[in-house]
């Protein structure tokens, strides 16, 4: 019995082979350009390497001691987290009635309306801030005067109190496309039965949206808002295309502060040890906000 089940493993084994050996190129691809340079990011957090002299020193913990006193990385985070806030609130929540819209919406054009509001998906985030400040800049202002609006006759770009919100408004254009498209997909595993029989027992819409939709959506809702909530935690393209952090500092995010740190002040162990520190912050809101909406998931035990 021992040498026939030993038989049965080594046949088991020789028959997953091919399947194994098939991964082999993907895992190889996944350990070079990710595990890799992760594992090197958090060991040079600990170095005062400048990313050119071939030595360095080991700093320990003084990198991240650095961050508590350095006024950059407190105006970069701040900002950051507050232009985090808006934007991830805005397309959690617009993109998931823009989709509940779209589910229940009856016209033969409901197709061409969704390939509309994927289409800032197709397009790199670095083309479209590029897009959007030739409008900011040149074709707004046009309009403005030609209709004599003169809150758009000006660069709304120039003026600090809308720059912020322009940035925004670019970042909640181009990241909508993704979470509409997630929401569509998880509309469909609303059992139709148990939506029926609601609008039977005489439920409004909102009563069907609140007790029945929003439960079965809660997977959903946490890769939307994981995946809003890396992108603007993130951004860099859009700040790069639209204002390169400036003026001054003003639209600095963590991103642009991190790069700044590595590329200009060639001060690439401190930068990594920026990067850890936002992967650290990023995994605590992560696990947190999952802890938090796994008591309203409808499949929760």
């Amino acid at each position: 019995m021992r040498l026939m089940n030993f038989y049965q493993r080594k046949d088991n084994i020789v028959n997953r082979l091919p399947y194994f050996l098939f991964t082999v190129p993907c895992l190889v691809i996944f350990t070079i350009f990710l595990i890799i340079p992760i594992i090197l990011g958090f060991y040079y957090s600990f170095t005062n390497w400048n990313g050119i002299a071939p030595t360095y020193d080991m700093v320990g913990l003084n990198n991240f001691k650095d961050q508590l006193s350095d006024s950059s990385f407190h105006y970069s985070f701040v900002f950051t987290l507050t232009y985090a806030l808006v934007v991830v609130f805005v397309i959690v929540f617009i993109s998931f009635f823009t989709a509940v819209f779209l589910n229940g919406f009856r016209s033969r054009l409901k197709n061409a309306y969704k390939t509309l509001l994927f289409f800032p998906a197709l397009i790199a985030p670095i083309v479209v801030s590029l897009i959007f400040k030739q409008i900011y800049s040149g074709v707004l202002p046009w309009l403005g005067k030609t209709l004599e609006w003169e809150f758009l006759s000006k660069n709304l770009m120039a003026s600090m109190d809308t720059l912020k919100g322009t940035i925004e408004y670019v970042h909640m254009w181009y990241g909508m496309a993704i979470p509409v498209v997630l929401y569509t997909a998880g509309l469909q595993m609303v059992p139709d039965e148990i939506y029926e029989s609601a609008k039977i027992d005489g439920a409004n819409f909102m009563h069907r949206l609140w007790h029945i939709v929003i439960p079965y959506m809660i997977p959903i809702v946490n890769i939307v808002f994981i995946l809003t909530l890396k992108q603007a935690l993130m951004v860099y393209d859009i700040i790069m295309g639209l204002t390169m952090g400036g003026p001054g500092t003003r639209t600095q995010t963590y991103s642009v502060f991190i790069y700044r740190s590595a590329f200009m002040n060639f001060r690439v162990g401190y930068a990594a040890s920026l990067s850890v520190t936002l992967f650290f912050i990023m995994l605590v809101i992560a696990v947190m906000q999952m802890k938090l909406s796994s008591k309203k998931d409808v499949n929760a035990a």
